[in-house]
């Protein structure tokens, strides 16, 4: 794989019995950039994704993160994966969850405990940290679940309609901080949206696909 590539598939394809979700998707993303995954729902986008962390097997083809073949663990040790729908563990306190969750992933208690006041300073969720996630807003639940994304500070962030249950103010805010991980921190973001207008913002490139095919693919001047 060339270097610079963190994500690479080649004829990705998820069949679920005669139903193909997705057909057969070549897609390149480039380190450090902002890249918009975007399509009408029912496209395939979620399907996608969930193959890329290793959560579903492809039918045929095959895909790479940062070089790993999609499913590894090494692939996986590599990504912080954002839901459409967070789920997190209701009788959890945020700030508990995270330093759960950071431990999942090999950090140490200290810097665990360090990154998640950090991480909820960051989101504006700091002064929600003694309070359980069940408790929260849709809106919180979806900053609360990048924070979990990132707390590992993985290279690549897989996020699926991350600003979905927010209000305007929020979204953006959102956006700007993912610019400043992609400029500060060099990280790889893969973004799903239907808000196209917030994407053409934000994003470096796209690809855009329909009944599980890729449609166009390309940078934003293209």
């Amino acid at each position: 794989m060339a270097s610079g590539v963190m994500i690479k598939t080649a004829g990705l394809t998820k069949e679920f019995g005669s139903f193909t979700a997705v057909d057969g998707i070549d897609m390149e993303v480039t380190s450090g950039s902002i890249h918009g995954f975007v399509g009408p729902n029912g496209a395939g986008k979620t399907t996608t994704m969930k193959m890329l962390i290793g959560a579903l097997l492809g039918t045929r083809g095959d895909g790479w993160i940062g070089g790993h073949r999609i499913g590894s663990s090494s692939a996986r040790a590599l990504i912080g994966y954002a839901p459409e729908h967070p789920v997190v563990y209701e009788d959890m306190t945020s700030f508990d969850f995270l330093v759960y969750m950071a431990k999942v992933c090999g950090v140490t208690s200290g810097a665990a405990k360090e990154r998640a006041g950090n991480l909820l300073e960051w989101l504006d969720l700091g002064q929600f940290g003694g309070r359980k996630g069940g408790k929260f807003s849709a809106g919180m639940r979806q900053r609360f679940c990048l924070a979990q994304a990132l707390i590992h500070e993985p290279q690549l962030l897989i996020l699926d309609e991350p600003t979905a249950n927010m209000d305007p103010t929020g979204r953006l805010s959102i956006l700007d901080k993912l610019r400043q991980l992609a400029q500060d921190r060099n990280t790889t973001i893969l973004l799903s949206s239907h808000i196209l207008s917030e994407l053409e913002q934000v994003v470096d490139s796209l690809t855009m696909i329909n009944h599980g095919r890729v449609v166009v693919q390309g940078s934003m001047e293209e």
